[in-house]
């Protein structure tokens, strides 16, 4: 029996309601596939993952295809498409297709029901996917509509995006994306909607996400962050773990449901955040949570500890009925919590070591126990339920790149009053405190600098802000027009090999017109070593220099522990080296996955490092080396995966 695919390269229509038992390669653009109903029978067996094998369809580098009407089941992948734009898919089933619901913790494979990559532009409407690991995984792909589909039941994500932006996801189930056992806390990360490294500015709007194991997750497990999404009108109630859980920042949540979970939203780590209306209710301990595992703020509707959260706006959400607190965070910082219902809750507020808090207009109703404020500095709390018919307006304008030492403006002057109210302006600048709507401040040192404006009218307040990079003058040495002279190699730290490796002068800068970037992978990880030559100029500089200076912007696609002491920046020269590694606490530190602020998970941080060591950054000597004969800075960096990273580096100077 042949059972090779079926090469496709014009229109074509299957037998109606037949079982074939060969593939389908689509090996042709502009056309059209039908169905007709047809069910495409792959080898797997039901209970036996090793069986299920190949892909029902497959295609590569064709455009414009209509796929309609087929059914497939039994195999490793139902739909198998690769560098592909403006497909339509319609009214196909891949039900039935590879599933393991013995997995344990970790990604596991890509497989199941519709797999995508560098799939842009397309339509995915009214399909069906149930009964499979992955419902529809998108990877690298953009500017899509994912609309009416039925991607349920899946054991371990119903959607996930991977590096995927712009896409609109509409109306959709995608419920019941679970993975637990009968006696299991937590669900192994299984969800309705996984986004992770670098998935930015999607539309999710009325699907239904309910009972996963998180209904919608935004995950950060490589510190690759993903913003820009936005959240409508979704519902994520009765999910086993968290109805919404993001480590990312920059996401707006507007009137969804996360109501029935252990925690109905678990923002920790999510900076520049919106919270609008929402319902977060009836959040409790889930069977076989251990009762001396519950958190001391209980199972709360809306919860953002564990992570920074800077610049967050919690608005007109109503919690009620939570086991735990209405609201609980920590960590907080410029916040305005206004016209929320808290209502018979343990608490209504629950909030530990925060600043510059405003709360606002909201409602308290029959909750069991007092608000719990500790260690919350710069509370402005006005009366309980306090009307007013519109909030202010935030507006601040002002420099993100600035110079150390220069008088700099920041200008609050179009922000907007409520109504015809009075409006006051509060600014905070790494605790320098300023009144006025027009302020002019200098930078004392080259850093990174939270700008914030919290602008209060009529009992409401609204926020603004600014991340700022405060720059020094001087000259910059080798990530400048002279970014080329660096050499950069990489080799594969399981076999000693040579690894990818390519560094060329960028124009995505911080300082000046340009920057150095590096880019590295290895199937094995890789240690990546870039060597600068000091040029007479250089030279001359680190020789009266106590510190060490470079700007430096990290994307990792990897899921990979912490490696300490990374990156290693060394001085050479012909007596030896200096050896200058990150340090913390408990010893060597990787700054590249544990940076020194949150932004610079996605923006940029400076390494400051004094030539004479210090207790952040451990010298060490190899041979006798002497500062001024020093001849070659060179950067040393690990990793153990075999993804591509991203390494960009500017303003390295000597001071």
């Amino acid at each position: 029996m042949d059972r090779s695919p079926l090469v496709i390269t014009t229109d074509i229509t299957l037998p109606p309601g037949a079982l074939l038992d060969r593939p389908l390669f689509i090996a042709a653009g502009h056309i059209t596939v039908d169905g007709n109903g047809a069910t495409l029978v792959g080898p797997g067996v039901p209970g036996d993952k090793d069986s299920f094998r190949g892909a029902a369809i497959s295609a590569t580098g064709c455009a414009r295809v209509t796929l309609r009407n087929v059914r497939a089941r039994g195999w490793f992948r139902g739909l198998a498409l690769e560098d592909a734009i403006g497909w339509l898919i319609e009214g196909c089933d891949f039900s039935d297709n590879f599933t393991d619901p013995d997995f344990g913790w970790g990604e596991g494979p890509r497989a199941g029901g519709l797999i995508l990559t560098r799939v842009h532009g397309s339509v995915i409407r009214d399909n069906t996917a149930q009964r499979v690991w992955n419902g529809l995984d998108l990877e690298a792909c953009d500017d899509n509509l994912v609309a009416g589909n039925r991607f349920s039941h899946c054991t371990n994500v119903c959607l996930r995006l991977w590096t995927a932006c712009r896409n609109h996801v509409l109306h959709n189930n995608l419920s019941w994306g679970l993975r637990i056992g009968p006696t299991e806390v937590h669900a192994r990360d299984s969800t309705g909607v996984l986004l992770e490294s670098g998935s930015d500015h999607n539309y999710f709007y009325r699907n239904d996400i309910t009972r996963g194991g998180d209904g919608v997750f935004i995950r950060a497990l490589n510190r690759w962050v993903s913003t820009g999404n936005v959240f409508v009108e979704n519902d994520c109630s009765f999910a086993n773990n968290n109805g919404f859980e993001a480590w990312c920042p920059g996401n707006t949540y507007a009137r969804n449901k996360a109501n029935h979970c252990s925690f109905g939203f678990w923002l920790g780590g999510s900076d520049h955040t919106v919270v609008v209306g929402n319902e977060a209710a009836w959040s409790d301990r889930k069977p076989h949570w251990p009762a001396d595992q519950s958190p001391p703020y209980g199972h709360g509707g809306i919860v953002i500890v564990g992570g920074s959260s800077h610049h967050t706006r919690i608005e007109g959400n109503h919690c009620h009925h939570n086991q735990g607190a209405g609201l609980a965070f920590e960590g907080a910082y410029h916040w305005v919590v206004q016209d929320n219902r808290f209502e018979a809750n343990r608490q209504a507020l629950w909030a530990r070591q925060s600043d510059l808090i405003d709360l606002a207009g909201n409602t308290y109703v029959d909750n069991r126990e007092p608000d719990r404020l500790e260690q919350v500095t710069r509370l402005t709390r006005w009366s309980e339920g306090a009307t007013a018919a519109v909030a202010p307006v935030a507006v601040l304008h002002g420099p993100g790149r600035v110079r150390v030492g220069e008088p700099v403006v920041f200008d609050a002057r179009d922000s907007r009053p409520a109504g015809l109210a009075a409006l006051a302006c509060e600014w905070d600048i790494a605790g320098v405190r300023y009144d006025t709507p027009t302020i002019t401040h200098v930078f004392p040192a080259p850093g990174f600098y939270r700008v914030s404006l919290t602008v209060r009218s009529a009992a409401r307040a609204a926020l603004a802000w600014r991340d700022v990079y405060a720059l020094a003058p001087g000259p910059e040495f080798g990530t400048e027009a002279d970014a080329a002279r660096w050499t950069w190699t990489a080799r594969d730290r399981s076999d000693g090999s040579g690894a990818r490796c390519v560094a060329r002068v960028g124009s995505d800068a911080l300082v000046g017109a340009l920057a150095l970037e590096v880019t590295a992978e290895s199937p094995g990880g890789f240690l990546l070593t870039g060597a600068l030559p000091l040029d007479d100029a250089a030279r001359a500089a680190l020789a009266t220099a106590r510190v060490l200076r470079v700007w430096l912007q990290w994307r990792n696609a990897n899921i990979s522990p912490d490696i300490p002491g990374n990156p290693i920046i060394e001085l050479r020269g012909p007596e030896g080296a200096w050896i200058y590694t990150p340090t913390g606490a408990r010893g060597p530190a990787d700054l590249l996955r544990d940076p020194g602020h949150s932004e610079a998970r996605w923006g940029w941080q400076l390494l400051a490092v004094p030539l004479a060591g210090d207790a952040a950054w451990a010298r060490t000597a190899a041979g006798t080396p002497h500062i001024a004969r020093a001849d070659t800075l060179c950067i040393r960096i690990e990793e153990t995966a075999s993804l591509p990273v991203l390494l960009r580096l500017d303003g390295l100077q000597f001071a």
